[in-house]
């Protein structure tokens, strides 16, 4: 009796940490969440929309003018389109969250809006923001305190479905980092579904697993539920989440039970019932192709060795991108984290996934479950590449359109549980590496994310002040190894000239060489920047050699070239711009300027 009860002291204390540090991620979550701007997560104002939509009785997606959507309240559309703006480029301040926010309140008149690429996910995941909606208009809330409540309760929904993973399975290292990156913190405290997919995941593959393994064999009946509901559920609300469906099925044929294979083939029907029709109600039209996506469906079944090629080109190309989205582009994908951190992370990440790997054989049922990880993980990342191919890519295409990295948060889920299984005791040296491998990964992450971020959102670089035109009139301007662009500058003020800007857009990561540029008033300065390594669509920093002193008085020069170049390079430029005169510019339209800011002080 002395030794259970020790026991039991033991494993209470012993999940102390755990609990610790869950209780101060939660803690680091809400104060972020005062950072983040609402509406910044992408899509995030389409997931409002379907979420009104269901919080007033509307259960599926209704046919009109621009494809699938439904009316939605004239107010909430007020709040997203104000914070669309904040996401494609404006910053915000304290007169806007203080006496803006208050003022915009539920209007009770509706508008169409257009939400299509909702369509597809299961209602059921829009619960927890779609009660936060119906209790603020009940309530008499402002729109601005029901989108911080949608927030509130998704998160704790996607909290609470951690937690009941950990009580059936403790997750390893590997596991708690992917929970942790940046990426999937900032998508946690958006009202997006992104979190509660990843929750879902977690208490699936926690399930199967603790079932295959025979652990506290007086439950399984209820964890056979929660199993086949949770697969249904995320099957039915993430595309490449369906390979997830077999794994009911594995547990009955493990167990040779009938009623395992009813449920399971259930799961199966309804999910696969869901998807089609979805495939045939949901009419989006924001892509427009000359075939259809049957036709382009067939092409690839009937061409396998057609896919596998494009899979691969898109790969090579975009391998950089799809890492960095992966761990953490946040916002409207145009906050980064710096390149030292991601490689950084990218190290973390691979140590904690070999230092989480269970290396003994384990029960059969065991060995099974992890094999079966692996499977549903690998079809899951393919199944990602192969939908946007059919749904989203141009055909014919020699490039996938469409994928982030974040889609790959379930498949590495899925993999980092199949890694380490059930954990046994590890020995205190290999506890103790993970430990400070994981703090250093959590540190890390929690300071260039929230530096990041109060700089996008909330902090203004006086150096650059003089605006830029929308987004909507910037047009490219290629260049290619070799290529040189002059112009003469009219400095804005008095100063020193130490730093200046041009946007570049990289082809997502694809674009390489070495972009120089020169800039001479009564001498010469110079600045570089290592194309790899620049921010696609934003400004590159040119920091010159030495400081100009310039004023207003006097024009000084400006030359752009670009060597050691494979790839080209695009400057974004603006026929509506007079920044810049070009002097010469290698054949390009005269008229189309580059961005250029300079920082004077």
């Amino acid at each position: 009796m002395a030794t259970e009860a020790a026991q039991t002291r033991n494993s209470v204390f012993g999940d102390i940490p755990l609990y610790a540090a869950i209780v101060g991620l939660l803690a680091a979550c809400f104060i972020l969440s005062a950072i983040i701007p609402p509406g910044q997560s992408p899509d995030e104002q389409s997931h409002l929309e379907r979420a009104y939509r269901l919080s007033k009785g509307h259960v599926l997606l209704e046919t009109g003018p621009g494809g699938s959507g439904g009316p939605v309240d004239d107010g909430l559309l007020r709040f997203i389109s104000l914070f669309h703006g904040v996401g494609v480029g404006a910053q915000m301040d304290s007169a806007l969250a203080r006496a803006v926010l208050p003022q915009i309140e539920w209007a009770g008149t509706e508008s169409w809006a257009q939400y299509a690429g909702t369509g597809y996910y299961f209602p059921a995941i829009y619960i927890p923001q779609a009660v936060a909606f119906a209790i603020g208009r009940y309530s008499d809330l402002s729109i601005d305190h029901s989108y911080q409540l949608a927030r509130l309760f998704a998160f704790t929904c996607s909290a609470l479905l951690v937690v009941l993973s950990i009580r059936l399975v403790r997750p390893s290292f590997a596991v708690t980092a992917l929970l942790t990156m940046p990426m999937v913190v900032f998508q946690a405290i958006s009202a997006t579904i992104d979190a509660l997919s990843l929750g879902l995941c977690m208490l699936a593959a926690s399930s199967f697993l603790s079932l295959l393994s025979g652990r506290d064999a007086d439950r399984d009946g209820a964890r056979i539920i929660v199993l086949c509901l949770v697969v249904f559920v995320l099957a039915s609300s993430r595309a490449h989440a369906l390979p997830l469906v077999i794994l009911p099925f594995i547990l009955a044929w493990q167990r040779r039970s009938r009623a395992c294979s009813i449920a399971a083939a259930a799961v199966l029907l309804c999910a696969v019932l869901w998807t089609v029709y979805a495939l045939l109600a949901v009419h989006d039209e924001r892509v427009v192709r000359n075939v259809s996506t049957i036709h382009i469906l067939r092409h690839y079944l009937t061409h396998p060795e057609e896919f596998v090629r494009l899979l691969l080109h898109t790969l090579s190309i975009g391998w950089r991108f799809y890492r960095d989205t992966f761990i953490g582009r946040l916002g409207y994908l145009d906050v980064y984290l710096p390149q030292l951190y991601l490689i950084f992370a990218t190290l973390a990440l691979l140590l904690l996934a070999v230092l989480s790997t269970k290396w003994e054989r384990g029960t059969q049922g065991e060995r099974l479950g992890r094999l079966s990880l692996v499977f549903c993980a690998f079809a899951s990342s393919v199944l990602v590449f192969a939908a946007l191919t059919v749904t989203w890519t141009p055909f014919p295409s020699t490039f996938i359109e469409g994928v982030q990295g974040r889609y790959l948060h379930i498949p590495a889920l899925l993999l980092a549980y199949s890694l380490c299984g059930v954990p046994t005791k590890q020995s205190r040296a290999f506890k103790g590496v993970s430990m400070a491998v994981y703090a250093a990964f959590l540190i890390a992450g929690a300071y260039v994310m929230t530096v990041a971020l109060i700089d996008r959102y909330w902090l203004h670089d006086p150096s650059y002040a003089r605006p830029l035109p929308s987004q909507r009139h910037w047009v490219p301007l290629a260049m290619k190894s070799g290529d040189v662009v002059t112009a003469e500058y009219v400095p804005q003020a008095n100063g020193s000239l130490n730093a200046a800007t041009f946007i570049l857009g990289t082809y997502a990561g694809a674009s390489d060489g070495v972009l120089t540029l020169r800039i001479c008033h009564t001498e010469c300065a110079t600045g570089t920047v290592d194309v790899a390594e620049a921010q696609d669509n934003q400004p590159a920093y040119f920091l010159l050699d030495h400081p100009l002193v310039v004023s207003p008085e006097v024009p000084v020069q400006v030359s752009l070239s670009l060597s050691a170049s494979r790839h080209p390079v695009a400057v974004w430029s603006s026929h509506d711009n007079e920044t810049l005169r070009l002097t010469e510019d290698n054949g390009h339209d005269g008229d189309v300027v580059p961005l250029f800011q300079a920082a004077i002080r």
